[in-house]
């Protein structure tokens, strides 16, 4: 009988062994989806096994805390202790399952350290899994309480969201980086600064009284590639509005752009806003990045528009003001005259004055006619000559800008803007060089070069700045490989200049071409002048300069060329254009009178020239230009390994230099170069020539080497 007992024991602990266990499940937090409620325990999922059924190979997650739990400060998660029994690398998966959202930077539930801003209190509850190849651990959680205490730093400070390649400041020395990308510190007049560019989270700690250092974060958004950090959009409004009371007014922001790209502009979102609460005062937002203003009572107002690419906001805002009339007599209304411009600027004033003697003339006509004075550098010309330096342009009812540029085109000068606007001044493109102060020069490079003695950056660089250096014996220009830094001595312009192309360089790559630039209202009204004003020029044997005087008079356009040009004196021409729109009146012109072209330059211009197509601006070009990268890397790519064996960086810079206003590139202030190691055109010139270089790459991209045609005279 026992015998028999114990037999049934033993058959009944094999069939307890050979019967598959199911464990109970397990409650835990899929990370890869959000729960609506952030008090929510999240989904119950079956832990993973190994088909053996044995779970002794699967990972074990445990999780450690350092930082100080405290409202504004930062806490780490660290689940790196995790125990996998097989040895291999671990994946992670955090999830928040209790508490106020804490927001997180792009890919950080996936990394070991979790690093959390406390930005506000409550009770929380965090959740770990780690996987092997045998599958998911069961969860290990951490459990802490924010009280709700006052913050030592704002959250803006403490954790900032920044653009890809946006200036990082931290307050003093001593800081170190404690996670994300390596960054390069560098400390200028008590404040560390850096430039992330990479999507994530940087973190940085320096020493403080007390165990825990303080700690700062900059968050930069991954673009819509995922890869690339996101890059702040621009917002822009046409500045100085003008309208009438009661009536509505339109405010265009559509110059906004975003820097990702022509497909990223197209969904900004605009978010208008009103300076302040004023009564009766309407602002509907409208498609297309506009609004309608509506103001009941004369005043002056504000607007302030934010536009958002869904990841960062414009910033700074960008404010305009508007300025409110009486509503004005049906009689009364006149078309209102370039609203693109900047009315403080005394360029833009309308003026009607005609030159077509000397430049006596116009010293003498410029105050009472321009509200300006026009002055003269002893440098350009001695007041005893001014009579024998000969003018030819027409200005009626334009603007001030057009006997400026072109005066100082046909004295082959420059003119300065006197601070406040009271006068011009002509002067030589070397002038400013030679008086104003020296000022050291110590820019690091430590990226920017490829050989060990720096001359291939040297020699990119140097062409820009040989000028102002031969002008000047105190002036030097030196590379030091020991110290990785160009050093010497230069008129304080440039030496900022100088670190703003070394600054510029190093933007990240793989940023593509800015999107072009839209039309201003000015240029717009010019070539709608053109094809519409209908002009009579039928006249007998005339000279060209009186040609043009008529040509100015019948269309309103202001008209100029350079007697210099024709060395034999000016020819007489005849005309006969009847009722013709007055592109067809200029083209004749320009055929029969021997010209080269006629720039048509905003607001309302036409110059007749010979030779290649001058520059606009005969503003000095040091004073206007900016300095421009342009990131080849998208567009090689686009004209494929064909085209890259016979179009270089080197080729392209080339092309530009022949066919964006060639005679522009010997100036000062111009500089043009392809810097290889970061596959970078770097282009130092005014806007309307960066203008034209950015459209000569949008059409390579489009035509490849066919975009190169016959070089442009």
């Amino acid at each position: 009988m026992l015998w028999t007992i114990l037999a049934g024991c033993v058959c009944a602990a094999a069939l307890a062994l050979e019967k598959p266990r199911k464990d109970p499940p397990v409650e835990i937090v899929d990370p890869d989806v959000q729960p609506a409620d952030p008090n929510s325990r999240g989904q119950v999922l079956e832990p993973d096994h190994d088909p053996d059924g044995s779970a002794l190979d699967l990972p074990r997650a445990e999780i450690s805390g350092e930082g100080e739990i405290a409202l504004g400060c930062w806490l780490a998660l660290d689940g790196s202790a995790s125990n996998d029994p097989l040895g291999g690398p671990l994946e992670y998966q955090w999830q928040q399952v209790a508490g106020p959202k804490l927001a997180l930077a792009h890919g950080d539930q996936k990394q070991a350290k979790l690093w959390l801003f406390l930005a506000s209190p409550g009770e929380f509850r965090f959740v770990l899994r780690v996987k092997n190849k045998k599958g998911l651990s069961a969860p290990a959680e951490r459990k802490f309480t924010v009280p709700n205490t006052r913050p030592p730093l704002p959250e803006s400070e403490a954790r900032k969201v920044l653009g890809a390649g946006e200036l990082f400041a931290l307050p003093g020395e001593g800081w170190q980086q404690v996670c994300g990308g390596k960054l390069e510190l560098r400390n200028e007049n008590g404040i560390t600064t850096c430039r992330p560019a990479r999507p994530g989270l940087y973190l940085f700690e320096a020493p403080r009284a007390g165990d825990v250092p303080e700690r700062r974060g900059a968050v930069v958004p991954p673009g819509r590639d995922g890869v690339l950090g996101d890059r702040r959009p621009i917002a822009k409004v046409t500045n100085n509005l003008k309208g009438e009371a009661g009536k509505p007014l339109l405010i265009n922001g559509m110059l906004s752009f975003d820097p990702d790209g022509a497909e990223e502009t197209q969904q900004l979102q605009a978010r208008w806003t009103l300076g302040d609460k004023y009564r009766g005062v309407k602002l509907e937002p409208l498609a297309n990045v506009r609004a309608h203003f509506t103001a009941p009572k004369p005043g002056l107002y504000s607007v302030s528009l934010v536009v958002s690419d869904g990841r960062l906001d414009s910033e700074p805002p960008e404010h305009v003001f508007i300025e409110i009339t009486p509503p004005v007599a049906a009689e009364e209304i006149a078309e209102e005259w370039l609203p693109d411009v900047d009315r403080s600027d005394p360029r833009f004033r309308k003026t009607t004055l005609g030159l077509w003697d000397n430049l006596d003339r116009a010293v003498r006509l410029f105050p009472s006619r321009c509200g300006i004075t026009l002055r003269v550098d002893s440098e350009v010309a001695a007041p005893e000559r001014f009579e024998q330096i000969p003018l030819a342009l027409e200005v009626r009812d334009g603007a001030v800008l057009h006997l400026v540029d072109w005066i100082g085109r046909q004295t082959d000068s420059r003119y300065r803007r006197e601070p406040g606007g009271r006068s011009m001044w002509l002067t030589t493109a070397l002038q400013w060089a030679k008086e104003e102060r020296l000022e050291p020069v110590p820019v690091q490079v430590d990226a920017l070069y490829a050989k060990p003695d720096g001359s291939d950056l040297m020699a990119c660089i140097l062409p820009g700045f040989k000028q102002i250096i031969d002008c000047r014996t105190e002036t030097s220009l030196t590379f030091d490989a020991s110290r990785q830094m160009i050093l010497g001595s230069l008129p304080a312009s440039a030496s900022a200049r100088l670190k703003e192309i070394c600054e510029a360089l190093r933007i990240p790559e793989g940023q593509g071409l800015p999107p072009l630039e839209l039309p201003t209202v000015a240029e717009f009204r010019l070539q709608k002048t053109l094809a519409e004003k209908v002009v009579t020029l039928k006249r007998e044997r005339r000279r060209v300069d009186f040609l043009l005087r008529d040509l100015a008079e019948v269309s309103g356009v202001a008209t100029g060329c350079d007697p210099r040009q024709f060395t034999k004196g000016l020819p007489y021409v005849n005309v006969d254009i009847v009722d013709a729109p007055l592109r067809d009146a200029v083209r004749t012109i320009v055929h029969v009178a021997g010209f080269d072209g006629c720039s048509v330059e905003p607001p309302g211009g036409l110059w007749f020239y010979r030779g290649a197509r001058p520059y606009p601006s005969s503003e000095l070009l040091w004073d206007h230009a900016m300095v421009m990268t342009y990131d080849l890397s998208r567009l090689m790519q686009q004209l494929g390994p064909a085209a890259g064996m016979l179009l270089s960086g080197e080729a392209i810079a080339y092309a530009i230099q022949r066919r964006v206003y060639p005679d522009s590139w010997k100036e000062p202030g111009a500089l043009i170069f392809y810097h290889p190691p970061t596959r970078k055109l770097l282009v130092m010139h005014g806007p309307m020539a960066q203008r034209r270089v950015l459209e000569f790459l949008y059409d390579l991209g489009q035509r490849g080497v066919w975009a190169l045609g016959p070089v442009e005279q």
